[in-house]
């Protein structure tokens, strides 16, 4: 969804905010891929890791986001001890309890303005939607 925003974020009309949410029923594989997305921004990296991340749903075993972040030649020392010791834990885990708090029920949930927004409407035509509320 970002490139589809890249113009408005660019123009300064719209800021982008993406938050883990980890859904119960994808526990533990889910967990360690958002911790992993973390580790991933550490080093300047957390696009390129969300985007191949998404492109390769397998099992998501903390070997494979392992090698991920290999792939996307990260350091790997630095990437595995902060997967391995958890360092994002209670940031994923406040993130999550934040969507939890807000009684969302699944992901992606879009916002504008603090009000969410009918996925399909967003999906089908994000350009629409921005364009009506940068109008108001």
């Amino acid at each position: 969804m970002k490139p589809q925003l890249a113009a408005y974020i660019e123009a300064d009309q719209v800021k982008f905010v993406y938050k883990d949410f980890v859904l119960d029923q994808h526990r533990p594989r889910a967990q360690w891929a958002a911790e992993a997305t973390q580790c991933a921004a550490d080093q300047g990296k957390y696009w390129a890791y969300h985007d191949h991340l998404f492109a390769n749903q397998k099992t998501w075993t903390k070997d494979e986001l392992k090698q991920y972040a290999q792939g996307l030649g990260m350091n790997t020392t630095e990437f595995n001890q902060c997967l391995d010791k958890g360092k994002h834990t209670d940031t994923v885990d406040a993130m999550t309890k934040e969507a939890k708090n807000m009684k969302l029920g699944g992901t992606p949930t879009f916002f504008i303005n603090g009000r969410q927004v009918d996925f399909n409407a967003f999906v089908a035509n994000p350009k629409a939607l921005i364009d009506a509320e940068l109008k108001k």
